[in-house]
């Protein structure tokens, strides 16, 4: 399998809310770039905010850069790192990369999101709170935009309401979460006229994290919203099926459609 070519640490210093300087303190990039100029896409790995599942993620980066789009694989921080910070670490990243397009030969108007189960959760929060950047910030990457342009999402965990994927839910938010910050990081009931486009990937036999839960209230959600989407339904497997060709090759006609 390719292997990244570049890591880029997300803060030349410590991330906000750093705890320590281990590598799981160092929220970063790994960098897997296609042949060309082009699209890229924000890989999100899956893991529970427990950990970080990264050969699956490398995989999928690996074939996107095949395919000409840019991937980058996400290393944010995960339990006991809470709240807010793996989506700080997801728009962080998704500003450096659009400061850092011309070097990386991006395409800063084509770029988007892509996750798996928790990951494609943090995906998902990233495709529903972003801003435009601070014009004034000292820092000239808080001056770029963290919203994607895109966002796809594989077997997704979206609700942390009563029927969320318990692990999840947990190491995001602790035992006892409250309520406001339930509803602010569920998808479903986040999803507005500016999220951007969705391409949903679930299996029917996945019962762990359940679509009747989780990618289908989302999707009606950005129905009712007027945003495009599709939702990808087939007989993959329990949850964690990974890069399949049926949901892979449906999502790349999906992303050339999008333009990217």
């Amino acid at each position: 399998m390719a292997e990244a070519v570049e890591i880029i640490r997300l803060w030349e210093g410590p991330a906000p809310l750093a705890v320590g300087g281990a590598p799981g303190d160092i929220p970063a990039l790994e960098v897997f770039p296609a042949p060309g100029p082009g699209p890229g896409l924000l890989v999100c790995p899956a893991g529970g905010y427990a950990r970080l599942s990264l050969a699956p993620a490398r995989e999928v980066a690996a074939w996107l850069a095949e395919k000409g789009i840019h991937a980058f694989v996400l290393r944010y921080r995960v339990a006991p790192y809470r709240h807010p910070c793996p989506l700080l670490d997801a728009q962080r990243a998704l500003r450096l990369l659009r400061h850092q397009a011309g070097r990386l030969g991006l395409d800063p108007g084509r770029l988007g999101v892509l996750g798996f189960s928790a990951g494609a959760h943090l995906a998902c929060c990233a495709a529903t709170h972003f801003n435009e950047g601070d014009l004034l910030a000292p820092d000239e990457v808080e001056r770029k935009s963290c919203r994607p342009d895109l966002q796809v999402l594989v077997a997704p965990v979206v609700t942390m309401g009563a029927k969320a994927h318990a692990g999840s839910k947990e190491n995001l938010l602790g035992p006892h979460p409250d309520s406001l910050m339930v509803d602010y990081l569920s998808g479903e009931r986040q999803a507005g006229g500016r999220t951007p486009p969705a391409f949903l990937a679930v299996s029917n036999q996945d019962h762990t994290v359940r679509a009747q839960a989780n990618a289908e209230p989302y999707a009606l959600a950005l129905q009712r919203a007027s945003v495009p989407h599709e939702l990808f339904r087939a007989d993959m497997g329990e949850h964690g099926f990974g890069l399949r060709p049926d949901w892979a090759e449906a999502c790349l006609e999906w992303l050339r459609k999008r333009g990217f």
